[in-house]
């Protein structure tokens, strides 16, 4: 019988991104919003649209970009109070022209735990105190230990979304 040649294989990488979307989504969904993948993936895995309290849909939505490790480990700064990640020049760029908030998420899934930053604040804050050169191939952000997902900090994400969408809304009137 012939060697049949290799097929498709999902790798630990694959199982682990699909785990890291489910484990942030499932926050919004408790907290009765809405998530929608994007496809193609061009720098976000999803958006998330929000509702009030009584469930009407609020204007403008959020982005989330998820990173999955099983060694956290390795993204531990010296001081060891936020992990430093390597974003893509591409992504930086998107990030920092983006009118709606773009959160940064890295899961851990040994501990089955993420942490957050608000990419789009993180990186223009910076970029007003260090140059990026447009040579460049990546910048590193860093993601405070101390940023855990919970369904608080999904409140804090609909607040804030909700104040930018006040303030563009404002600037159309």
């Amino acid at each position: 019988m012939a060697k049949q040649p290799p097929a498709k294989r999902r790798t630990r990488e694959h199982v682990i991104a699909d785990l890291s979307e489910n484990y942030v989504q499932r926050f919004f969904f408790e907290r009765g919003h809405t998530c929608s993948r994007v496809e193609p993936d061009y720098g976000y895995d999803f958006y998330v649209c929000t509702y009030d309290l009584k469930g009407y849909i609020e204007n403008s939505w959020l982005y989330i970009q998820v990173k999955a490790t099983d060694n956290i480990g390795k993204y531990s700064l010296d001081d060891d109070e936020v992990f430093s990640f390597r974003v893509d020049i591409a992504s930086y760029n998107q990030y920092v022209r983006e009118t709606v908030p773009v959160y940064f998420v890295l899961f851990d899934a040994q501990k089955r735990q993420a942490h957050w930053i608000n990419a789009r604040t993180y990186f223009r804050d910076r970029a007003k105190t260090k140059k990026i050169k447009k040579t460049q191939k990546g910048v590193q952000i860093h993601v405070p230990r101390k940023n855990v997902m919970d369904l608080t900090v999904i409140d804090e994400m609909r607040q804030e979304k909700n104040v930018m969408a006040k303030r563009i809304q404002t600037a159309l009137d």
